[in-house]
């Protein structure tokens, strides 16, 4: 039998059980039999368009929800790309060099966690983007790390929930700026909303990252060694000022809301130039390193393990996984199965909890059915928006639950495009880093938890509009 609209024949209890069995089959196939993530999604979307043909939705219908999801999907597909040409371009212009020279000098190991934190915070703030934040600094931090004999999951989940702070908070930031206007609220309201939230969540998940991180002096690189360090950075890099401009431009075109691709593109061949002229690569060393990636030989093997990275080529893995996951996502848009699971929950809300807690998980449910926050984002807002404000509630927040149940737990799900990123980029598993990535999870619960006990709620009257806290 055909239809117009899937969930005209899609009931409740099959929407679950397709979400059921996905689940199972991802985690069982990755955690237990160890298959790449390539191929359970693949096998993913094939028995999903079976599924479809078999509940009599058509053929045509199904690829036009797939090819619909990689369409929606290409900007973020394209800023693989770019973050590729960038992390080359930072290498050869001697910017991460510079940022390992002046940290192996400035920066306590004792502090180093913590510092990361509010580090990538600032910068992600500042730009607007937690990609382009652990590309960059989230790459240096986590080598320098590595050099002063720190676990590397702790700072690239410090990194990780710094950038994602930055991405929550910033008024620049496309998520920011997205969920305020499919939930129907200002910016800044939205704002506001948040950091009732993400601030207290920001300075516990730093007082942890502290208390987790903080080791005797001694424990770490002796001063001798990060003397030869400096010295080996000295030798193979002109380090100075003018290496950093690479990230003011980045910061200074994020703040004008140049689009995310174009900043990078600009910023990587100014970058490229900085190379050309400062650290004296050839043009043909400059071409070639856009796809290929650089490579080093500065005699010391951890430093050539950090620098000799990024080019188009390294983010192929990358790019067709989040290719296959967004194809995922789209195919399950078209079975409505996140549509069907939240306006069947929408109907039996009757607290204020229970209705925070709803979209707010279900925003984290999303992202993990369709891979992408962006279309979360959208789509929760739509479901949700005449709930809120039905029940008195501001929009602003139904705005932050979605951020704090999409873009945070987005970097906490392994086969989203934001957790294939960060790990391929990282060098880690999302498991790995996902412990010390304190904010991304801390925050979704305390803003459950005020919720039920009444704090920090805007709520809307209509005699005026009033904070609860």
């Amino acid at each position: 039998m055909t239809r117009s609209a899937p969930n005209q024949s899609l009931s409740l209890s099959s929407a679950a059980a397709v979400l059921l069995s996905l689940f199972t089959w991802l985690i069982l196939g990755l955690f237990t039999l160890s298959i790449s993530l390539h191929a359970l999604l693949l096998t993913s979307i094939g028995a999903l368009m079976l599924f479809g043909r078999l509940k009599g939705v058509r053929t045509e219908e199904l690829r036009k929800g797939l090819f619909q999801g990689i369409q929606d999907s290409i900007p973020a597909l394209v800023i693989f790309l770019m973050i590729g040409v960038l992390m080359a371009s930072f290498m050869l212009s001697g910017t991460v060099a510079s940022l390992l020279y002046y940290g192996l000098n400035l920066l306590k190991p004792e502090w180093f966690a913590p510092a990361t934190l509010v580090l990538c915070a600032v910068m992600s703030s500042a730009t607007g983007t937690s990609w382009g934040t652990v590309a960059t600094l989230g790459i240096a931090l986590t080598g320098l790390g590595q050099i002063f004999g720190i676990q590397p999951a702790l700072i690239a989940g410090a990194a990780i929930a710094g950038a994602s702070f930055g991405d929550k908070m910033s008024p620049i930031s496309d998520t920011t700026n997205l969920a305020a206007l499919a939930s129907g609220t200002d910016l800044y309201r939205h704002i506001h909303s948040m950091s009732l939230t993400t601030w207290p969540a920001f300075l516990i998940a730093g007082i942890v990252l502290t208390l987790i991180g903080y080791q005797p002096t001694e424990r770490f690189l002796p001063s001798s060694e990060i003397s030869d360090l400096s010295a080996t950075l000295e030798a193979n890099f002109n380090l100075s000022w003018l290496t950093l401009t690479p990230l003011a431009l980045m910061a200074y075109l994020a703040l004008r809301r140049i689009a995310a691709e174009s900043t990078m593109f600009l910023t990587s061949a100014y970058a490229m130039a900085l190379a050309m002229v400062l650290q004296g690569t050839h043009i043909i060393e400059v071409m070639a390193a856009i796809y290929q990636g650089t490579q080093f030989n500065t005699g010391e093997a951890s430093l050539d393990a950090l620098f000799s990275r990024g080019g188009i080529a390294s983010m192929t893995w990358t790019l067709t996984l989040a290719l296959i996951a967004v194809a995922l996502g789209g195919v399950l848009r078209a079975l409505e199965v996140f549509e069907i699971l939240l306006r069947t929950l929408v109907k039996r809300l009757q607290s204020r909890g229970s209705l925070v807690s709803t979209s707010t998980i279900g925003s984290t449910l999303g992202t993990a059915i369709l891979t992408e926050p962006y279309i979360v984002i959208i789509l929760t807002g739509q479901l949700f928006r005449r709930v809120y404000t039905s029940r008195g509630y501001d929009p602003a927040l139904l705005s932050r639950s979605i951020e704090e149940g999409s873009t945070l737990t987005a970097a906490l799900i392994p086969w989203t495009t934001t957790g294939i990123f960060y790990a391929s980029t990282l060098g880690l598993s999302v498991l790995d880093y996902a412990p010390y990535a304190v904010l991304n999870w801390l925050n979704l619960i305390i803003g459950i938890a005020f919720a039920w006990l009444g704090l920090g709620l805007i709520k809307e009257k209509t005699t005026g509009r009033n904070r609860s806290a």
